[in-house]
Formats: structure tokens, sequence, C-alpha cells
């Protein structure tokens, strides 16, 4: 089978994110002898970008990679088209919808990460759109939208409605963004694929001597934002009271930059952007995440899990481990049950390694590359895009009066 995936991202196991589910997905297609051509469309430097290239060689599949620079155009153009085709970054990026198109003639599938990026691939008979998490659900709960941000957000709701409309299929990391999905568009057909990494990239240190919390994630996203915001104004400060001797960590992108306002703050210490995860996992004992919204899965609760971490969140934290069975990470919602457990955790050393070798365990057991891989293709063949399967000439773009009029709602 011949895969290409499209992402705004470089396959690196440490990059952003959701690279992490990247690097598992294309290494784990090769290694099964799947033709992969992965084409990134980033801002990345050329150094991050050899390092993708050299990865790519090591993996056994293709690395193509095509600069994040939009084309200008006129002003008025651009501001028209931006208006009937909102959230269109990636239709502007010279010679991409070129690379995209000769790719989609020889793929059986063409997989393409995030449901903005995917407007670069509509009208595609064999393209099938990856949805790691909707804006539209993440600001549901956003109560600080000036003027400008109102007019993003209804432009991102017109934008989610105009792409899943015309969407045929798509793999949504939880049963919660498929379900939405299926809401705006009745007539998609779905898969669900947990996101997943690569455990053997993940150490298991010691835990520290001392009782530490971490809260981590890109600040400039709301949910990881609105979890650090509520750790540091509404927990910590009773944390602490009643464990004087606990330390709190605060990293992440933008960390600085959102958060550094409430520093300095007793018994907290802000460590900004941090080299490698390791840096941050390995000085904590439990991971604390309480956001008020954030749909699909949560990386950083996956890797706390795969370093030996005990991990206290939400539902909205915790989406998509709630598919699949009991949790291994400790559920609270309220202020008074964050506290109360994070508090148990701190001063029962045993309880929390416990958690954590059963953290451990259930990521190599259930997100990690093999029964990923397994998931991933089974997907591409429930939802028709297999090669036996007879279906329109690969790559050709339907016409519009065609789109969206295959299969069931699933």
């Amino acid at each position: 089978m011949r895969v290409v995936v499209i992402t705004p991202s470089l396959p690196l196991p440490f990059g952003k994110a959701d690279a992490r589910w990247l690097h598992v997905a294309v290494t784990g297609l090769s290694s099964r002898g799947h033709d992969v051509v992965c084409l990134s469309c980033t801002e990345d430097d050329s150094e991050a970008v050899h390092r993708a290239a050299d990865l790519a060689q090591t993996g056994g599949y293709e690395f193509r990679h095509i600069p994040l620079s939009l084309d200008p155009g006129p002003v008025t153009l651009r501001r028209f088209n931006s208006l009937r085709r909102p959230f269109n970054e990636y239709e502007r990026v010279a010679g991409l919808r070129k690379a995209v198109d000769e790719l989609a003639k020889n793929a059986d599938v063409v997989h393409i990460e995030h449901l903005f990026t995917s407007r670069i691939g509509e009208g595609l008979g064999n393209a099938v759109t990856y949805l790691h998490h909707l804006e539209v659900i993440d600001w549901e709960e956003r109560t600080d939208l000036d003027r400008r941000t109102r007019f993003v957000r209804s432009q991102m709701e017109r934008a989610t409605r105009q792409i899943l409309r015309s969407t045929d299929r798509a793999i949504a990391a939880t049963s919660r963004l498929a379900a939405r999905a299926t809401v705006i568009n009745p007539r998609i057909r779905t898969a669900i694929v947990p996101v997943s990494i690569d455990p053997a990239l993940y150490s298991t240190p010691p835990l520290p001597d001392e009782p530490i919390v971490g809260v981590i994630g890109s600040m400039h996203w709301y949910p990881s934002r609105s979890a650090a915001d509520r750790t540091l104004t509404r927990l910590w400060p009773a944390i602490h009271a009643q464990i004087p001797e606990a330390r709190l960590l605060v990293a992440g992108w933008g960390s600085a930059e959102y958060l550094g306002h409430r520093f300095p703050l007793r018994g907290a210490e802000l460590m900004g952007e941090v080299g490698s995860p390791v840096d941050f996992f390995g000085a904590i004992s439990t991971l604390l995440y309480p956001p008020a919204r954030g749909s699909g899965f949560k990386i950083k609760v996956l890797e706390a899990m795969a370093y030996g971490r005990a991990v206290v969140s939400n539902q909205e934290g915790l989406e998509g481990l709630t598919d699949r069975g009991a949790l291994v990470p400790l559920l609270a919602e309220t202020d008074a049950d964050f506290i109360e457990v994070t508090v148990e955790l701190l001063r029962d050393r045993v309880l929390g390694s416990s958690l954590g070798v059963s953290g451990r365990a259930q990521v190599e057991s259930q997100y990690s590359p093999e029964p990923a891989i397994d998931r991933l293709v089974e997907a591409y063949d429930r939802l028709g895009l297999a090669p036996s399967r007879t279906r329109s000439p690969i790559g050709v773009r339907a016409n519009k009066s065609d789109a969206n009029t295959t299969g069931d709602s699933k």
C-alpha cells in the first residue's frame, strides 16, 4: 500500500506534540512494508528539516519538505478569499497543491493531518483527514474573547463546517471528535484511531525524593493555558498550604509569556521551555492537568505515563483514554477533588510509584506502535482506502457536485 502523509509538522519524535504521533505513524507503516511518503509543510529551520530527512532514511520512508511561505497575492483578493474560505493558508503555499496532486496520483491513501490542513486535499478521492482535536470545542468555554478573537472564533466555526461537510472520510483520535464530525456532516464515514507514542524512546527515571507537582503545555493553546492558570490560582495555594515542602514546576512553550505575571509564587518555579521532555518529567512525581476545555488526546498525559509518572486530570484532560476501559490516571473534576487527590499522591509515595508503573504498562500495551499501526491500517480498510477496494480513480479531484455522496456514518 502506498500512503502519502500530508502534515504541518516534521516527523520528529520529540518535535511538536502531534509529531510524536506522526513519527509513530510513518515509521510504523514503513516497517510493515508499506510505501510511505511524508510531505511536511512547516516554518522549521534547515537544521530541523535535515534532522527529519536523516530520520526518514533510517525509518525507510520518503520525506519531502515545502516551506510554509504564503503567496501574498493582491490584498483585496486575499481578504475576499479569507472571508469566503477562512483558514485557507495551506492553499496559498506556493507549490503545495501541485505536490499533493502529483503524489496523490500514485497513492492508495492520502492521509492529511489536522482539519485545516485538509483544505489542500479537498476533492481527492483517496484522501482521509486525521482529526487530532477541534478548535471549535477547545474554545467553547472561553470567556476572554475580545472583538478580534470573537471574529476569529466565528471564522473558525465557518471553516470547520465547510471542511467537514465536504469531507468523505475522517479518522478521529477520540470518539468525541468522531461524534462532533458526524453532527456536522451526517454522511461522513469515520473511524477512531487514538494517537500513540513510542515508549522505547522514554526512560523511566527514578522519582524525585521531594514531592514535586508539574504542569506543562504549549501555553498559546487555550486548554493548556487554562489548566496552568487554574493550577496556579486555585489549586496550588491550597496544596502548598497542606504540604509546605512540596514544589510546583511550570513548563512549556510560551509559559513565560503567558504565565510570567503569576510569578513569583510561593513554592512554584517557572521552568519555561525545556530542551527535552525528560528534563521536565524526570523532575516531577505527579502531573497535574485540569483544563477547562480541550478536545482530543493529550500527548503530555501519555508522555507522563510513559515516564512512569502519576497523572491527575479531568474528563477533558483524559479524553481518549476513557474510550478504552479502565483509567490509570486519577480522575478529578472540582477544585476540592483535585486538591485532595494531589495531596494524597504527594504524601503516599508508594501509591504514586504504583500508578506510574501501571501507566507505563498501559502505554506499552495500548498506545505504542504495534497496536497503533494495526488500528490505522484497519481504519484505512474500513473507510474504503485499501488497494483492493474499487473506488474513484486515485488522485482525481471530484467535481463539487459529487462531493460527500459516499458512505454512511459509522
